[in-house]
């Protein structure tokens, strides 16, 4: 019970991004993508 608590919490925190996400049209692949897009130009920085 306290796993789905924590979950609930979690949820309620980040409620407005994911609404966002799913109202946005993206899938986890270019979600995915963006990010390791992100690292790989982080990385190229130092």
């Amino acid at each position: 019970m306290p796993g789905i608590i924590k979950l609930g919490k979690i949820m309620i925190r980040h409620i407005y991004g994911i609404l966002e996400t799913t109202s946005s049209g993206m899938n986890s692949a270019d979600v995915r993508g963006l990010n390791n897009w992100n690292r790989t130009s982080f990385k190229r920085s130092y």
